[in-house]
């Protein structure tokens, strides 16, 4: 189970095991009333040293769950702000939020006929199977998750959208 609830282990696993994942782009860190970017490499720069060369971003602790302290984050539409989950913040006000460090992914971009549902959000297909002893892996329940409202995540508990798919016909239930 490590390697399913750590973020950075199950990356790691996942990225070995040749599972297509999103591009890990280090570390942010609050560091004297700033944000720190630490590379893949370990090189200590800043924050608009990462927004230049990274536009938008996905930022989330390595081991919470259910979305929280999850962010996209993008570079502001003028000089010293910031879009954070779409929402336009000061320097000031995004070290509010990032209180310890965080990983920072590339975004994914949802495909055109699922972010129709939600544009804001990743909508998520989920599914989850179970492999008995001496059997092939098949699956136990398998399900849409969708993002509502100003969500960024698809998260129940931020108040997303799951729906049932049938396994067998593949339609939504």
């Amino acid at each position: 189970l490590h390697e399913i609830n750590d973020k950075e282990t199950c990356w790691e696993y996942m990225t070995k095991k040749g599972f297509p994942m999103p591009a890990r782009l280090g570390h942010l860190y609050p560091s004297d009333n700033s944000l720190i970017w630490k590379t893949p490499n370990n090189a200590a720069k800043t924050l608009q040293d990462l927004l230049n060369l990274h536009p938008h971003v996905f930022i989330k602790p390595a081991d919470g769950m259910q979305g929280q302290n999850c962010y996209r984050l993008s570079a502001g539409l003028r000089d010293g702000y910031y879009q954070l989950n779409g929402n336009s913040v000061t320097a000031k006000e995004l070290l509010l939020h990032v209180t310890g460090e965080l990983l920072i992914e590339e975004v994914v971009i949802n495909h055109k006929d699922i972010a129709a549902l939600h544009p804001k959000s990743l909508n998520t297909v989920r599914i989850i199977t179970l492999r008995p002893s001496g059997e092939n892996c098949k699956i136990f329940k398998a399900f849409l998750r969708i993002g509502a409202g100003d969500m960024t995540v698809d998260n129940y508990n931020k108040g997303g959208i799951g729906v049932m798919i049938d396994e067998k016909s593949g339609k939504l239930q």
